[in-house]
């Protein structure tokens, strides 16, 4: 279970309009059809378009960075610490990024560490940014763990093995958006083959930005546990824990499936007034989660994954933005004072200012 964790936030950590942050990012459900000032960590030939700011985000993560230079950025990432490891100055995971894009074509460098484990990595893109764009990256990951211990006693030291490829094509009225990706890890000799597709119409005009992406993914795993579905084309952390709990043990000889069949993703922005931002967003899929072929008939292996979020932003000019995402618990349930429900009302908060 600690190396398919460790797996996932590898991917998930590397792999909308402008003057946007991580908490926009997650009020829209990461709708591929919004362009977004975090594209850079995920598109570097975008660096240079997105401008010259210092950002900084608080939520499931505490990360921060600056672009500068007209293209090049530096980026660091603290990931929230486990219950067992509650210290201010727990021994991980970190990352850091430094990448260099200009507009036609980019790049990033980047590792993470935590105790038992160092990942390194990198992104090679092209495209540009805008309301329309074409963009692909294409990239990989070496996950180093150990010393572990084998049968005999001995230490050695195993390894996770990641290669991706994403894109997108982004038009006035409609969207396009694909992953794919290839892993193999050495401590249960597990083989594993994702993508994913979605594409659907966009709208605009009157301040009003919204987008409608659906479509399928897959993972396939064959051996160990299946570990690793953070780039199964739609889903997002709703599959990645529906997965997670069909997950069986490590070791296994069999293929087991993941499909999204279809995953939507709906999700809109509305400027209120200059200063203010309203948006929301929703999901739903079906999943279908297989420990081996033969149980593709098997009702109880099939599940429904939904949710939402929404959030606010408020700008100044083309100086500063700050974003908020709005955990729906707390906007169903009220404060605490009022129904007792424990939901913090912020899943993130994020700011941008420039420099």
């Amino acid at each position: 279970m600690k190396l398919r964790t460790l797996t996932i936030t590898t991917l998930v950590c590397f792999g909308g309009s402008a003057w946007a942050t991580p908490a926009r990012v997650e009020s829209l459900s990461a709708n591929p059809g919004f362009v977004d000032d975090t594209d850079v960590l995920t598109y570097p030939s975008t660096i240079s378009e997105v401008g010259d700011a210092v950002n900084l985000n608080y939520g499931a993560t505490a990360d921060g960075g600056v672009t500068w230079d007209s293209g090049r950025l530096v980026w660091f990432t603290r990931e929230s610490a486990s219950g067992a490891n509650p210290s201010p100055i727990p021994t991980g995971p970190w990352s850091f990024v430094y990448g260099s894009g200009n507009g036609n074509t980019g790049w990033l460098a980047r590792t993470s560490w935590q105790a038992g484990a160092l990942s390194l990595g990198g992104v090679w893109g092209k495209g540009g940014w805008g309301r329309e764009a074409t963009n692909l990256a294409i990239g990989g990951d070496l996950t180093l763990i150990g010393p572990l211990l084998r049968a005999d006693g001995e230490p050695e030291t195993e390894y996770v093995v990641d290669i991706h490829a994403r894109g997108r094509k982004l038009q006035d009225k409609k969207l396009m958006a694909w992953n794919a990706g290839l892993g193999y890890d050495t401590p249960t000799e597990a083989l594993q083959l994702r993508g994913g597709l979605q594409m659907g119409p966009r709208f605009g005009g009157e301040g009003l930005e919204a987008a409608l992406a659906l479509g399928p993914g897959l993972v396939v795993t064959s051996g160990g546990s299946g570990a690793g579905a953070a780039d199964a084309g739609g889903a997002g952390e709703a599959a990645a824990a529906a997965e997670d709990a069909a997950g069986g043990g490590g070791g296994s000889d069999a293929t087991s499936l993941q499909i999204d069949v279809p995953v939507i993703n709906l999700a809109a922005e509305y400027e209120v007034k200059p200063w203010l931002l309203l948006r929301g967003s929703a999901f739903a899929g079906w999943t279908l989660n297989a420990g081996d072929v033969g149980e593709l008939t098997k009702t109880d292996a099939w599940s429904t994954a939904a949710g939402g979020m929404v959030g606010m932003g408020f700008r100044k000019g083309d100086k500063a933005q700050f974003d908020l995402s709005i955990n729906p618990g707390w906007v169903v349930a009220g404060p605490f004072l009022l129904s007792g429900a424990a939901t913090p009302m912020l899943a993130t908060v994020s700011g941008r200012i420039a420099i």
